[in-house]
């Protein structure tokens, strides 16, 4: 899948590299739920456990073939919230130095197109921890809209963190980014 500036493609082995710098600085690793990586082998197991698997992309710079950072669109039974067969959600994070850039825009409009005509889904969330007012902001720039809130999510780290909870519907997507 590719944009004006970004492609997403399937996570590979050697990405390792990549992405232990971008997990080894804790406001990255520590907004997307995860420890921060103290070492190499840390993102080996990520990348082994979880990004190689379905529905996890890599977002690479089209310019320079860098990775850049990554989005996932979890369906169904597998995602983080309770949702229905017909729905997904959206978890994404980029390396600081892309950041105001509006490049996770860009991803986050492939992953919709995706979501909704690829996988025919009816509805996409995301969340964010509350103290993450910058992936607030992007959510609701992307045309995402609150819908809930958890007060209390425990994080890998054993950390109790208020989540926010937002959706968007086929409908308005296609009003967003069709009409």
């Amino acid at each position: 899948m590719e944009h004006n500036r970004i492609k997403l493609r399937p996570w590979k082995n050697e990405d390792v590299d990549a992405l232990f710098f971008y997990l080894k600085e804790p406001e990255i690793a520590l907004n997307a739920g995860w420890p921060v990586h103290q070492s190499v082998e840390d993102s080996t197991f990520l990348l082994k456990k979880v990004l190689q698997n379905w529905g996890f992309y890599a977002i690479v710079d089209k310019e320079t073939d860098e990775l850049i950072g990554s989005i996932s669109i979890l369906v169904g039974e597998s995602s983080n919230f309770q949702i229905g067969a017909d729905e997904g959600e959206l978890c994404f994070w980029l390396g600081k130095a892309y950041w105001g850039k509006q490049l996770m825009a860009e991803a986050i409009e492939l992953m919709l197109e995706y979501g909704f005509y690829d996988l025919n889904l009816n509805k996409i969330w995301c969340g964010c921890f509350a103290d993450n007012s910058r992936c607030e902001h992007l959510q609701k720039k992307c045309g995402f809209k609150f819908a809930y809130e958890i007060p209390s999510v425990k994080t890998l780290m054993g950390e109790e963190k208020r989540e926010i909870v937002m959706s968007m519907d086929f409908e308005t997507y296609e009003k967003l980014y069709w009409e």
